[in-house]
């Protein structure tokens, strides 16, 4: 996923160069930008503007940028929050430290799992020591994290 931001802040967002270069023409020059032009004309313009794209992506165009990431399939976090849920946490989570069981939360977390990270904590807090971050009674604890 190609990730276009400009000056003020706009972000345009799109699967490939070419997709990222006619949403960026539609920004600048509204949507039917193309129409009136001969295919050669839209050719060049599309060309053009892949150039231009590649000069933001290097930071030659101040104040521009364009970020590449590649996101993670719905279905692979289902089926991760799907195997990370109850059993998996009674038996784990107490093993974890309080870094990795705060990272594996926030993981579900943005899963939409909120339950889940929640039973996380609560199992690993179970094996805490006292002064523990996820100690029962610590701050954190207290805090929700």
């Amino acid at each position: 996923m190609l990730t276009l931001t400009t000056p003020d802040g706009t972000a345009i967002t799109a699967a490939t160069d070419v997709e990222l270069a006619s949403k960026w023409l539609d920004h600048q020059y509204g949507e039917n930008w193309e129409f009136g032009l001969i295919p050669f004309d839209q050719h060049d313009a599309m060309n053009s503007t892949i150039e231009e794209l590649a000069l933001m992506r290097d930071g030659i165009l101040s104040g521009y940028t364009v970020t590449e990431s590649t996101p993670i399939a719905t279905t692979v976090l289902e089926r991760f929050v799907a195997a990370f849920t109850w059993d998996t946490a009674g038996d784990v989570a107490a093993t974890l430290n309080c870094g990795e069981v705060d990272a594996l939360a926030d993981l579900l977390r943005a899963a939409g799992a909120t339950d889940t990270a929640a039973l996380w904590i609560e199992r690993h807090a179970e094996g805490d020591e006292e002064g523990d971050a996820h100690h029962p009674g610590s701050a954190d604890q207290e805090a929700g994290r």
